[in-house]
């Protein structure tokens, strides 16, 4: 059951990728502030690694809290709050892909900046996701036992996003 809805909410995922590059105009307005806000933590990125673990702390909070969000409301919403979160998500990731595309940025070195990271923390919110619509108990008993687990790769992830992906983007030029 978890696989299934883990799949499925990383269908909606891609989904979201899909509908943000094809219908990049439409979305823009709408996400450009959470578009803003990625970029300017990328920007505020230090070559000097140790000025970026405020940064990496934010990135790990900021996700972890969205986790939470997840495994906590996705029996009361029946699965509509995590899946707005995955498809919203997505829109975000294929807009700033077109963006990039526009501006003749290819499309490889985009998914090499976000694959580093991306193989982390997109499992992660799809589990959270789908531990929340699995897990029985009470909302603490599901962040109890759905978060541990969760916010270790987020952790892991929000690591590589600070340290290695802006390497992965010093090698590719």
């Amino acid at each position: 059951m978890r696989l299934k809805l883990f799949l499925v909410f990383a269908g909606l995922f891609f989904a979201g990728v899909f509908a943000g590059a094809v219908f990049e105009r439409e979305f823009l307005q709408w996400l450009m502030p959470a578009i803003r806000y990625g970029l300017g933590i990328g920007e505020k990125m230090s070559s000097d690694s140790a000025l970026n673990f405020p940064i990496f702390l934010l990135i790990f909070a900021k996700n972890v809290s969205v986790a939470a969000m997840c495994i906590s409301l996705a029996r009361p919403s029946r699965g509509a709050v995590p899946a707005v979160v995955c498809a919203s998500n997505g829109l975000v990731v294929g807009v700033l892909g077109a963006l990039l595309a526009a501006k003749g940025i290819p499309p490889w070195y985009y998914a090499a900046l976000l694959a580093p990271h991306g193989m982390i923390e997109l499992p992660a919110l799809f589990l959270a996701c789908a531990l929340g619509l699995t897990i029985n108990g009470n909302v603490l008993a599901r962040l109890r036992r759905g978060t541990p687990v969760v916010a270790g790769m987020f952790a892991v992830a929000a690591a590589v996003e600070v340290w290695v992906s802006p390497l992965v983007g010093k090698l590719l030029g």
